[in-house]
């Protein structure tokens, strides 16, 4: 996965992230939110995210992906569709979705009583929704 020299150029905050990065994209396959929401998600001001993306795109760790349209009416360039994935070279993506697979059996396995079932479905369905905004 990664070479330990890589890991050195990193500090907690930025291990957090990817971190983070790398558990979000296991449960979600991709993705696709911007500097605010993911500093939201993470709790770091959207400026420290912005460092701290471009580093870990700097390490080749990560691989972000903008496509830009102009708006003739605002005269301004937008952003139309945004993606950050973990560079294949450090993350195999045959282990990825095994982790995701068993994470997946893990959940299911701890499920014990019904109130529980109810409580991960209802947290599927927020999940699902939040999705299908983006």
């Amino acid at each position: 996965m990664l070479a330990n020299d890589q890991a050195k150029n990193l500090n907690d905050r930025q291990c957090f992230l990817l971190t983070w990065i790398v558990k979000f994209i296991i449960t979600n396959r991709v993705l696709k939110m911007s500097n605010d929401e993911i500093a939201a998600a993470v709790g770091f001001p959207k400026s420290t995210i912005e460092k701290y993306l471009k580093k870990l795109d700097e390490l080749d760790l990560i691989i972000r992906t903008n496509d830009r349209e102009f708006n003739e009416g605002f005269h301004r360039w937008e952003t139309i569709n945004r993606e950050i994935k973990l560079n294949p070279t450090y993350f195999d993506q045959k282990i990825l979705t095994g982790m995701s697979a068993m994470w997946t059996k893990d959940v299911i396995e701890s499920i014990s009583t019904p109130d529980f079932l109810l409580a991960w479905s209802d947290l599927i369905r927020s999940r699902q929704k939040k999705d299908a905004l983006l």
